[in-house]
């Protein structure tokens, strides 16, 4: 197929075998004589029909056996010049006629022997180029002229000639409408041509007017920085503005000191991190909060009692309280906290009775308010840490927890797990705690442990009395833990935080109090929780 440069072969094949036939077409149908099979050379002929995909052999045969004969079609003829007959090399030449389906030989015959020659047909005359007569080849060539016939058109001549002049028509009509079209589009082409000039004549005047704006916001800008400096400058001279805070700017840090102890943050080497990176514009009292904890009280486990952090060291520290958006939520959240313990003050008290009531709870509670950073009137506000994997640190940076809450499958409830404890936080950050084993780190071979500011507004402590339908059966689940392993959002009436203590022998189940290693808190709302700081830390 020459439009897709293909070969394809016929599912069909011929009736005998033959090498050395030839053939021609004749109308719609190709007429295939001779040529010679496994041990004969044939005087049979057959006939391939494209449009049924078959062979069929012809009735009649050629007056000769013929291999390596040539062939053309004149009229409604077939002319066979040449071959071999298998004893000697032909110069006959015989007719066939398919309307009456008969083979005759011509009177008159080449001028030479040949076979393997070819043949073309030009209006009347036939040439016959080359071949050979087993004792030579020839390059001679000899023409053969037609006999003058005197012919009528048959009637499906005419049906094609008419056919083809009603083609002819619907052309000329087509390429008529196509002219029409091709005039509309070159008017139109004008017409845009002319939009495009006014176009191009009104983007210079707006390009010339953006080019004076840029200029005058460039020179506001400047105006701006001027200003802003000299504001810097008169701040720095005169004190006249305080730091900003993150938390209530009347209330100072309230640091537990038996919470935190100075035995650094490596554990028994005591060695500090080894730079703190912050960019300019970071807060002045987040930055101290950091550096404080980290330098003096960063030891803090979270347990019952005050250990250091161990087999972790914290290599760098990196102040990024750079969302404004968790900053804002925190703040919001703080307000409304405070405004919600106004509000439902029964509540409140009935929630704080209660505790008051388990000697268990109350212990809990007692830890938990011992790591209270400060006050906003009647809202708490901590540090905790929440250990994570290196692929998922911007996100929480940029958007805090509100991702991946979904997706922690805790113990205690639906919401936000973070521990006060910087050595659990680790051991879940570098993959300890989980199934797969370590994850990957950083460049630097560190894992990513979040400081979090984490608003606290009527806590719920998980006991093993209070939570756990068979408390002495260590494997089993609290109530909060639904089925399937989706927590359930048990956050009623005031309560937005549960806090448990956990140990490994508990499976990191809430623990009898005397067997606590570290503390978790839930945090219900994402907006309670606002990145201020990335440990890296390594083994």
């Amino acid at each position: 197929d020459p439009r897709s440069n293909t070969f394809t072969m016929l599912t069909s094949t011929m009736c005998n075998k033959r090498y050395c036939a030839c053939a021609v077409v004749h109308k719609d149908r190709i007429l295939i004589f001779g040529g010679r099979d496994d041990s004969t050379i044939l005087s049979s002929c057959e006939v391939f029909d494209p449009r049924s995909n078959s062979f069929a052999m012809l009735t009649s045969t050629m007056c000769s056996k013929r291999i390596g004969a040539c062939a053309v079609v004149h009229g409604e003829r077939v002319l066979i010049f040449g071959g071999y007959d298998g004893s000697t090399t032909l110069s006959s030449c015989e007719v066939f006629d398919p309307r009456s389906n008969t083979f005759t030989m011509l009177t008159s015959t080449m001028c030479n022997k040949r076979q393997g020659a070819c043949a073309v047909l030009q209006i009347d005359r036939v040439f016959i180029f080359g071949g050979h007569d087993f004792s030579s080849k020839f390059s001679s060539c000899e023409m053969y002229a037609l006999p003058q016939v005197a012919r009528e058109p048959s009637e499906d001549f005419v049906k094609e000639i008419f056919l083809v002049v009603d083609n002819l028509r619907a052309e000329l009509s087509s390429k008529n409408d196509e002219v029409g079209r091709l005039q509309n589009v070159e008017r139109d082409l004008a017409q845009l041509r002319a939009q495009q000039l006014r176009f191009d004549h009104e983007k210079r005047e707006a390009q010339l007017v953006m080019e004076t704006c840029r200029k005058e916001k460039q020179e506001s800008e400047n105006l701006l920085a001027a200003a802003r400096q000299q504001v810097r400058q008169l701040q720095v001279q005169h004190s006249a503005v305080q730091p900003p805070s993150l938390f209530d700017p009347q209330a100072p840090y309230a640091w537990n000191q038996a919470r935190f102890p100075s035995s650094g943050v490596v554990g028994s080497g005591g060695a500090r991190p080894s730079f703190l990176v912050h960019s300019p514009d970071c807060p002045s009292d987040v930055r101290e909060l950091v550096v404080e904890l980290m330098a003096n009280r960063g030891g803090y486990r979270g347990g019952f009692a005050a250990r250091p952090v161990a087999g972790f060291q914290v290599y760098r520290i990196e102040i990024v309280d750079r969302s404004a958006t968790t900053r804002q939520a925190l703040q919001a959240r703080l307000q409304m906290l405070d405004n919600l313990r106004s509000t439902k003050a029964q509540e409140v008290q009935k929630a704080e009775l209660a505790v008051n009531e388990d000697a268990e709870m109350l212990r809990v509670m007692g830890e938990l308010k011992g790591m209270f950073l400060t006050r906003c009137r009647r809202t708490n506000a901590m540090l905790t840490f929440h250990g994570t994997r290196v692929d998922f640190l911007e996100d929480i940076l940029s958007a805090g927890l509100q991702k991946y809450c979904r997706e922690d499958s805790g113990y205690f409830g639906y919401g936000c797990y973070t521990t006060p404890s910087l050595e659990y936080a680790a051991q879940y950050a570098s993959g300890e705690l989980s199934r797969e084993g370590l994850r990957p780190t950083s460049a630097e071979g560190c894992w990513p442990v979040v400081l979090f500011a984490v608003a606290v507004g009527l806590a719920y402590p998980v006991t093993r009395a209070n939570s756990y339908a068979t408390p002495e059966d260590r494997f089993s689940f609290s109530r909060f833990y639904g089925s399937g392993g989706h927590p359930r959002p048990l956050f009623n009436g005031a309560v937005d935080t549960h806090v448990a203590g956990v140990s490994r022998t508990y499976l990191f189940q809430a623990a009898p109090v005397d067997e606590v290693e570290y503390l978790e808190l839930v945090s219900a709302e994402t907006q309670s929780l606002h990145p201020l700081a990335v440990l890296w830390v390594r083994k």
